[in-house]
């Protein structure tokens, strides 16, 4: 960019664009007041004019300011822009909300899934809760598991008791799952 003091007609508008035509110090805009374009760092202090340098700025801020640095004082935010990121960011927690009830109640129909397939595979009333199958799932696929108490219920259909069929059903799980990583 330019390193002397005239800024070209493009840039200036570039500029005014950027920053939607408006003071990044008090806000005023046209026809309320003259528009100019400032350096942050003024050219008197090193400054050079380039687009991370200008800020577009009214004739009485400008003059006001003259040729003093601002320090760490950053030009006024655009109110529309923060504004618009306020809505996205809205939309975006809304979206994972919905992703998560959605994923939390399909989750809750194939747990029921699998729970009937429990009992009318291992023929009884006494089956697996939201939490133990929740806990396979967060390891296993829902194809998985019901293919392990598929074999399960079939090799060992007189197994004793609840506890040893839910023990062998995981141990089914876990071979079925490394074979299939092989």
């Amino acid at each position: 960019m330019e390193k002397g003091h005239s800024i070209s007609k493009r840039l200036r508008f570039e500029i005014f664009k950027r920053d939607g035509f408006t003071c990044q110090y008090c806000g005023q805009q046209p026809p309320d007041g003259v528009l100019e374009i400032d350096h942050i760092r003024p050219l008197s202090k090193g400054g050079e004019t380039e687009p991370l340098n200008l800020v577009t700025s009214c004739f009485d801020c400008n003059r006001g300011k003259a040729d003093r640095e601002l320090g760490k004082v950053r030009p006024r935010p655009d109110a529309d822009l923060e504004w618009l990121a306020t809505q996205q960011e809205i939309a975006e927690l809304r979206r994972y909300q919905e992703g998560r009830a959605a994923r939390d109640k399909l989750t809750k129909e194939i747990i029921a899934l699998l729970q009937e397939s429990w009992g009318v595979h291992w023929r009884t009333k006494e089956i697996p809760d939201e939490a133990e199958l929740a806990g396979w799932l967060s390891f296993a696929s829902p194809d998985l598991i019901e293919e392990a108490i598929i074999i399960a219920s079939r090799k060992w259909r007189s197994i004793g008791g609840y506890d040893r069929q839910l023990r062998y059903t995981a141990g089914v799980m876990h071979k079925l799952g490394r074979q299939q990583e092989e």
